[in-house]
């Protein structure tokens, strides 16, 4: 094994690492709040939609347009998308919908959460392709990202926010299901920065932020009512 497979390996297992360690907090207040089935459902009928249609769109192009999953993520599922992806979404996701929570209800909810995921991936995606996670095939305008991308992550974002919504039922989501997208956000921000991506790093640093002070007001809200 030479030195470079070495490094990649190692790039691999460090990113599989940090993305575990980022999810747990989503996780286990998931669990927490819903019960574990519940929880575990919902965590893994997330994952299972993350896998299929991320496979789905390596291998049609549609709806993020054409692109390849490098080796930086580690394993992928028959060949084409990191299995790392399962673990990575449910967080992002959970985290939008805590929030889309906090500010509506019903339906309403679900369209906020979609809306929030594609924030997000304005945050993450140049970031990523940075790092040569992924490249697309035609590379678009927005730091190599084809505006298509966040089409496809408004699509799935509403898909995924329907099946959330469908499982969470009627349990209050817990502000620690949402610490693991600030984390997310405030790391890739970071990357943004370092590498001189101006507008994701800032966007990121944003919506990190608005979740912030979001904590802060459910925090304060809650020992108003223990008093």
């Amino acid at each position: 094994m030479s030195i470079t497979q070495i490094s990649g390996s190692s790039a691999a297992i460090g990113a599989i690492v940090a993305v575990i360690l980022f999810s747990l907090p989503a996780y286990i207040g998931t669990i927490k709040q819903t019960g574990l089935f519940r929880g575990l459902a919902i965590i893994f009928s997330l994952s299972i939609f993350a896998l299929a249609f991320q496979t789905a769109a390596t291998k049609t192009g549609l709806p993020f347009g054409r692109f390849n999953y490098g080796d930086g993520l580690g394993y992928k599922f028959i060949g084409t998308t990191p299995w790392v992806v399962a673990i990575i979404y449910p967080p992002i996701l959970l985290g939008a919908f805590w929030l889309a929570r906090k500010i509506s209800s019903g339906f309403l909810s679900v369209i906020f959460t979609a809306i929030f995921a594609v924030i997000v991936d304005v945050a993450l995606d140049p970031a990523m392709v940075k790092l040569t996670f992924w490249q697309w095939d035609a590379p678009g305008p927005f730091f190599g990202v084809p505006i298509m991308n966040f089409v496809g992550w408004a699509i799935s974002g509403f898909i995924g926010a329907l099946i959330l919504k469908a499982l969470w039922g009627e349990p209050k989501v817990k502000r620690l299901t949402a610490y693991s997208l600030f984390a997310i956000l405030v790391f890739w921000s970071g990357v943004n920065l370092g590498v001189a991506q101006w507008i994701p790093a800032f966007t990121g640093l944003a919506f990190s932020t608005l979740l912030f002070v979001m904590f802060i007001i459910e925090r304060r809200r809650q020992l108003s009512e223990n008093e």
